[in-house]
């Protein structure tokens, strides 16, 4: 009996010096929290692993998947360090975007830390992984440029001009959606895919060439890089200016017409916009701003003293098809290709209104009684932007 007890102590010392490198635990805390030896080595402090069990894979998958889309990473690259249960105050996980509606209902799911070598990021998830929302880290508000983007674009620009890469720079970085796999800019016998690409807009100069400018299109990797706008001399895509003579569709030249001056062109679109439209003038002077918003929602605001209620506030819907079909007519019709267009009005009525347009990355400025000048491919732009309008307030 007493051999019996010796041979029990030293297999109990044994299994606590296996048990002791696990992170701090000792075999009393093992044995106490009711763990395993393999979940013990889970929890432990200095492993790495962490015990996903409790998470669905289906919310592992969403993020892991959304990340490296997001910033190029391989999958296998990615390593999940937290996740914890929330509960987040609505449908929008807490994290709602510019003019989005949310369901205001308590949503349960979760937060995660993702990592790839030094970068960590956030994610908040429903319970799922339906709803995956990026909190925080690179890239999370959609400003910054991936290096896989910057890199592809740049040797594109030096192949294009000839030129070592260390002669250009990129000097703004806009984040976009685009209209189809061409990313709006038709390709000669080739089939663009009709599903909106995520991407950027990329400015690009030389400080060797003064006034040279190159302005890229590309999607979210990097991987398809098409050129949309060069001032370099070579390009053969449209450059208006004072002295343009545009033809519409009857060939009639538009000697009217002119490029719009730099401090009159309106500000950018901001996140979640995807047209707007600014109507000034006519008999009453006003000035009126209708958007077109990603998720289909129409507004309209009377700008100046005369809205100091918001009384002239109209708001409407259309649907994700007619979003999407707009968005393939803009790409048709090149509405992009006439950027800073500004034509006049050619006499008449004094009581005219003045038309201003923008898309991502267009715009366009011209007066009512002169719309008809506009080239021909412009013509059904506005035709449909004005269908969509007259249903605000329906």
């Amino acid at each position: 009996m007493k051999s019996e007890r010796i041979l029990f102590s030293l297999v109990l010392m044994g299994l606590i010096g296996l048990i002791a490198p696990l992170g701090g635990l000792n075999a009393a805390e093992v044995t106490r929290q009711g763990l395993g030896v393999e979940s013990a080595t889970l929890m432990a402090k200095g492993d790495r692993e962490l015990d996903l069990d409790n998470v669905p894979r289906s919310v592992q998958s969403a993020v892991i998947s959304d990340l490296s889309r997001r910033q190029n990473i391989p999958e296998r690259q990615i390593r999940i360090t937290e996740a914890t249960r929330q509960t987040w105050p609505d449908s929008c996980l807490g994290l709602s975007g510019p003019n989005e509606f949310c369901s205001q209902v308590r949503t349960d799911g979760w937060r995660m830390v993702l990592t790839e070598n030094n970068n960590r990021w956030v994610y908040r998830t429903d319970e799922n992984g339906r709803t995956v929302r990026l909190e925080s880290g690179q890239n999370a508000a959609s400003t910054e440029l991936p290096r896989s983007v910057s890199d592809a674009v740049l040797q594109a620009v030096s192949s294009r001009a000839r030129m070592s890469i260390n002669n250009f720079r990129i000097v703004k970085a806009v984040r976009q959606t685009w209209p189809d796999g061409c990313l709006g800019v038709p390709q000669s016998g080739f089939m663009c895919t009709q599903a909106l690409v995520e991407g950027w807009e990329v400015t690009v100069i030389s400080d060797r060439a003064a006034g040279q400018r190159w302005i890229y299109r590309t999607d979210n990797s990097g991987r398809t890089v098409i050129l949309s706008e060069a001032y370099d001399g070579r390009s053969s895509l449209p450059r208006l200016g004072p002295n343009t003579v545009l033809q519409t569709g009857t060939n009639r030249p538009l000697t009217n017409s002119a490029q719009i001056p730099t401090h009159e062109m309106p500000g950018p679109l901001t996140q979640g916009i995807i047209f707007r439209a600014i109507s000034t003038g006519g008999i009453t002077g006003q000035t009126y701003e209708t958007v077109l918003m990603n998720n289909g929602t129409l507004m309209q605001v009377l700008q100046g003293p005369g809205n100091a209620n918001d009384s002239g506030r109209r708001v409407g819907r259309i649907s994700p098809r007619e979003v999407q079909e707009f968005r393939r007519l803009l790409s048709q019709q090149q509405f992009d290709r006439y950027n800073g267009l500004n034509v006049s009005q050619s006499g008449g009525s004094a009581d005219y209104i003045t038309v201003t347009l923008s898309s991502r990355s267009s715009t366009i400025r011209y007066a009512d009684i002169s719309q008809q000048q506009l080239p021909s491919n412009l013509q059904p732009v506005i035709q449909s932007w004005n269908r969509i309008v007259s249903q605000i307030g329906r």
